[in-house]
């Protein structure tokens, strides 16, 4: 995260938009949105605003024609000139259904985007639920809330245990949406390389699988 108005690489906005890559790359290629949505400093990141507003126009495709949609985030974004600015993501997590803020008409059609930006929250924040921290397992991508890398919720669910036989595994984690959620993130953000045997893991990390059952050596 570079910073807090852009939370999401590529891959982690196309999730949040629910669109693909090459439909979020298009979207800064083709200059659909203001440049500010974004960030290339070190690489490119989207806002949270973005994914909303991209959403709309990949998800209205089968409904109405790209000039119409365009036109709807051009007067909706004279109407709001400072969401680009928006650094609080609670902004996004208020009841937005039907939300005054969200909807605008445009010829005569009503939009409500807050039926975009339910959705995109509720992404955003399965993400949020994977956290890096230097005092964390030297930062490594772990659980909110636990010590347990997210790769190591994948790893296992790659080799066919399913949630519940993951959470025996790891008692700490309290629910089955953030075994989900460890699974999401490490599909959005792989880690080429990872260490295969317990021979090469970090010393804390065995520490944290010699608490495990059926671990294979």
């Amino acid at each position: 995260m570079t910073n807090s108005r852009f939370n999401a690489k590529l891959a982690e906005a196309a999730y949040i938009a629910n669109i693909t890559e090459l439909q979020a790359n298009r979207i800064v290629e083709e200059a659909f949105l203001p440049k500010d949505f974004f960030n290339k400093d070190k690489g490119l990141t989207f806002s949270l605003a973005a994914c909303v507003l991209a959403s709309f126009y990949y998800q209205k495709g089968s409904n109405y024609k790209k000039g119409f949609r365009i036109k709807v985030l051009k007067q909706f974004l004279q109407r709001t000139p400072n969401l680009s600015k928006v650094e609080d993501p609670v902004v996004f997590k208020t009841e937005t259904k039907n939300d005054d803020f969200w909807r605008i008409t445009v010829d005569d059609i009503m939009i409500d985007m807050g039926k975009m930006a339910i959705p995109v929250r509720e992404r955003f924040e399965c993400l949020q639920k994977i956290v890096t921290s230097p005092d964390v397992m030297h930062g490594e991508p772990v659980v909110i809330g636990t010590r347990i890398p997210a790769f190591f919720i994948s790893f296992w669910a790659k080799e066919g245990l399913s949630v519940a036989q993951i959470r025996e595994k790891f008692p700490s984690i309290q629910s089955d949406d953030l075994i989900q959620a460890a699974i999401i993130w490490t599909d959005l953000n792989p880690f080429n390389g990872r260490p295969k045997r317990l021979s090469e893991l970090k010393p804390q990390w065995k520490v944290l699988l010699s608490t495990t059952r059926g671990l294979k050596l």
